[in-house]
Parts: C-alpha cells; structure tokens; sequence
C-alpha cells in the first residue's frame, strides 16, 4: 500500500517536488542533484536498511558552472566529478584541468529527393517527395493522389493522380482521366489530361479530347477527339 505523497525541496536549487511518503531519496527534477527526504530517514533506525542515509546537519557546499556546450550556469555540489547540464543535458566534467561536454549523438540528415506535381485543383506547382504517396496542396489544401496507377481491366469512374498512369492492352476505362504521364494500350472513352506525356501505343483506341504537353502516338493507334498539346504532338512509326 503507497503512503501519502510528501513534498520535499531540494537543498541545491530550491526547487520543491512531490514524492512517495516512504522516498528515503530522489533526483531534483530541475538540477538533478540527489534530495534527501529527511523526515523519512529520520523515522528510520541506524544501519537497519541498506538505504538507510544520516540526516544532514549542516547544508552541502556548492557552486557554479558553465556548460561548455550551451553556457548555461548550473548549480552543482561543490566536490562532485561531473554533473548534467539543466538545459542541454550534456555531461560536464568537473575534474581539475578538464572542463568539456559529451555531446549527444545527433541523426544523420539524409537528403529526400524531391519532384515537382502540379495540383488538379487549384493548378498550383509544388515539390513533394519522390517516394510521398499522397499530398496536401500547399494553395487549396486539398489531397493530391501521386500514386502510379495500373489498369488492366474495366474501370467506369472519374481517374485523378499525380503520378503515372498504365492501361494495358485489354483495359477498357469510361471516365474523365488526369495524370503525370499517361500511357494507354487499351481503350477509353473519356477526356484525358496529361501533366507530362501522354503516349497511345499501337493497340490503344481513344475517343475523347485529349490535352498534354508532350503527345505521343505510335503508328497502329486509333483516336478520334481534339487535341492540345502545349509543346509537341508526335507520330512515330514502329
């Protein structure tokens, strides 16, 4: 059964915290120095437990010191060795002729490889990692899908992605589509918008309009919508 808590005050910094009834000793929170819970050890007989601890008589000698590492003044016991820095958490040597801090080991910064995505939204241009599956737009705050789709059967609905975009011979897709890079073998019926590249291959059908800034259409491949496309239109023979 757990006593009532008591509060104790530590005799290096002042600082005043609760603890267990029975805590014959504990840490300072702020300075970490040991506190001594002196109405407990009183209440406990000489030598009859191993943590059994004498009641201090007299306040302990302290000083300050300077943490090499981030100069904040720190309240230590005059005798001690070494001592944690209250702000940074380094350990400070206080042996005679050594004054240094161990520093704390830090992560290793791995540069994220990065690519540019436009929003279908609100067209707004933003970098995003290479490996984000998704994303919030910085300008309109609404979710931008950047996974890779692939298609290999019959999809009836709207298509919205900022990555690539595969319909494979045999796919058939009714919908509104919008991509990065889209590359049909399949059909579809619908209008399709390419951020990038948008390649018909010999087995594509497409009958829709059809808007990109790169388009390609190999020799074999049926289409019949108007076109737009920002830099270039190619046909390109097998």
């Amino acid at each position: 059964m757990s006593k009532s808590p008591v509060k104790i005050t530590c005799h290096h910094c002042g600082y005043t915290q609760t603890v267990e009834g029975g805590t014959l000793s504990t840490f300072c929170t702020r300075c970490h120095s040991r506190i001594e819970n002196e109405a407990a050890l009183a209440k406990t007989k000489k030598g009859s437990g191993l943590f059994h601890r004498p009641a201090q008589s007299e306040p302990i000698k302290q000083k300050k010191v300077s943490c090499p590492n981030c100069k904040t003044k720190n309240t230590v016991p005059y005798d001690a060795v070494s001592a944690f820095c209250k702000n940074c958490k380094n350990i400070i040597s206080l042996k005679k002729g050594k004054s240094f801090a161990t520093p704390v080991p830090t992560e290793t910064k791995t540069e994220v490889a990065l690519k540019k995505v436009r929003c279908f939204y609100c067209n707004t241009e933003q970098k995003v990692s290479t490996i984000a599956y998704s994303a919030v737009c910085a300008c309109c705050g609404k979710r931008i899908q950047l996974q890779d789709m692939e298609i290999k059967g019959r999809h009836m609905g709207d298509i919205t992605t900022g990555g690539r975009l595969f319909i494979r011979q045999g796919g058939f897709v009714q919908a509104a589509i919008k991509a990065a890079d889209i590359e049909i073998e399949g059909e579809v019926r619908g209008t399709i918008h390419a951020e990038n590249r948008l390649t018909l291959k010999p087995s594509s059908k497409v009958f829709g309009d059809v808007e990109a800034k790169d388009l390609v259409i190999q020799e074999g491949a049926v289409f019949k919508g108007a076109v737009r496309a920002n830099s270039s239109a190619r046909h390109i023979k097998l």
